[in-house]
């Protein structure tokens, strides 16, 4: 059986997100090298076997440290290949992600209007749930900016309501349907799970069609959703906060004496219809 970094040479394209979330976290290991399980916390971890995930015929499990060095798996990226994680090659690696990333964004940004009710303000949103509130089963968490925006037909269901933000979506399995050791103990632990989405250009969006600037007005509405497509009630603390400046100024670390601080600005609530079947 593959472990699943090698399994990944053969999902590597530009759609898959698996992939792409392998490729952050190797750049981030190269720009931090050192921490590799550096606290007391995941220091416990660190010699968990990777089950179900075979290195050899004999059924040796692999652990976090065959890992750690991707390249000797065979496979490596290109904003990383031929460098290693020494201190001489940490600026290169900053300089590519400011280049692919940091400049662009800009200039794409800038383009759009600015005026005196903080356009440029940057904004997100946290949402910590639980994964087990429907005792493992999957649902989705749609967000909006207003709940006037949505009304109480099928348009409440994401994107085709002017107010809708993101979907989050909670990938998991019935604890009754499959056995999982580990979830029941997270379950019994109270473990939540914790997202966040961009909100800048929905809030744009809500700024040219309230005016002005209506942040004090604001509370963003969340509305989950069961994998039969019935909305369920449900207990998810939701939070937007904002920077004064767009992320994008310095895209690869704050730059010291102007770093990036994001203030709350509304807690969320859940929508009114919220156990309402549209069916």
């Amino acid at each position: 059986m593959f472990d699943s970094k090698v399994a990944l040479i053969f999902l590597g394209t530009v759609d898959n997100p698996e992939s792409n979330i392998d490729r952050l976290t190797a750049i981030w290991q190269s720009l931090n090298w050192e921490k590799w399980f550096d606290d007391r916390f995941s220091q416990k971890a660190k010699d968990n076997l990777l089950t179900p995930f075979h290195k050899d015929t004999d059924g040796t499990f692999w652990k976090s440290d065959d890992v750690r060095e991707w390249q000797k798996l065979g496979y490596d990226y290109e904003i990383l290949k031929g460098r290693g994680h020494a201190n001489e090659h940490r600026q290169e690696i900053l300089d590519d992600i400011k280049s692919l990333y940091g400049r662009h964004v800009e200039t794409r940004l800038d383009k759009l209007p600015k005026g005196p009710h903080g356009e440029n303000d940057d904004y997100v949103i946290t949402v910590v749930y639980d994964k087990f509130a429907l005792n493992g089963a999957p649902y989705k968490i749609n967000l909006f900016l207003d709940e006037t925006e949505a009304s109480s037909d099928e348009k409440f269901r994401g994107p085709e309501s002017e107010g809708f933000v993101a979907s989050i979506y909670n990938f998991s399995g019935s604890l009754s349907s499959s056995p999982c050791g580990n979830c029941e103990k997270q379950k019994s632990e109270g473990v939540k799970c914790v997202a966040q989405v961009p909100a800048t250009i929905p809030m744009r969006s809500y700024r040219s069609r309230k005016g002005g600037n209506p942040d004090h007005k604001l509370q963003p509405v969340y509305l989950a959703w069961n994998n039969f497509g019935t909305s369920v009630k449900m207990d998810i603390e939701v939070a937007m906060h904002r920077s004064s400046r767009a992320y994008y100024h310095y895209p690869t670390r704050p730059e010291h004496g102007d770093p990036l601080k994001y203030d709350h600005v509304a807690t969320g609530r859940q929508s009114s219809l919220a156990g309402t079947s549209f069916r």
